[in-house]
């Protein structure tokens, strides 16, 4: 029996937690701050059709002009170097949404942040490595082999490193 009621109450509120705006945010109609909000996020236009899909559920219409104007806006927002610095190193993707008095700061600023993303992947990986190698070493009898290792952590740590300062150039230039 509990588990039944644990269950429809996660179904529940996976249903709702699905739709973009509440039943109260329809309502309100304030369509020029879900625009200006969905802009500030980098949302897609055609993201309206899911408050569209939420809202028809209550019988009500977004406002498409004022959803439009307030999204504008929030695209001033998004569209920045800064956050187009900050979507790159986090690897995330980009709609191509900025309009293109705007687009070249934030790709600017995308494309630096995706050279920092792919240069921590690989530190990331060199450290995953030398810790491998640690843990290999730790463990292996034959000192001849022991020597060795050392010596492929040392190279591993000399190209992380490297890599560390290539990141530290990537964020320094402009």
């Amino acid at each position: 029996m509990a588990k039944t009621l644990f269950g429809l109450i996660g179904l529940l509120l996976l249903i709702t937690g699905c739709s973009t705006l509440s039943e109260e945010q329809c309502r309100l109609g304030d369509w020029q701050a879900v625009g200006y909000q969905d802009g500030v996020n980098g949302r897609d236009p055609m993201y309206l059709s899911k408050h569209l899909d939420a809202c028809t559920d209550y019988g009500i219409s977004p406002d498409k002009k004022a959803y439009s104007l307030g999204r504008d806006e929030g695209l001033k927002q998004f569209c920045t170097y800064d956050n187009g610095l900050s979507f790159g190193k986090s690897n995330r993707g980009y709609a191509n949404v900025c309009p293109a008095e705007l687009a070249k700061d934030f790709l600017r600023g995308y494309e630096k942040g995706k050279k920092v993303a792919k240069v921590q992947e690989e530190i990331y990986q060199v450290s995953s490595d030398i810790r491998t190698l640690e843990d290999q070493m730790d463990k292996e009898q034959d000192l001849g082999r022991k020597v060795s290792m050392r010596t492929q952590i040392r190279m591993l740590q000399r190209q992380q490193e490297r890599l560390n300062d290539e990141a530290r150039e990537i964020e320094a230039g402009a």
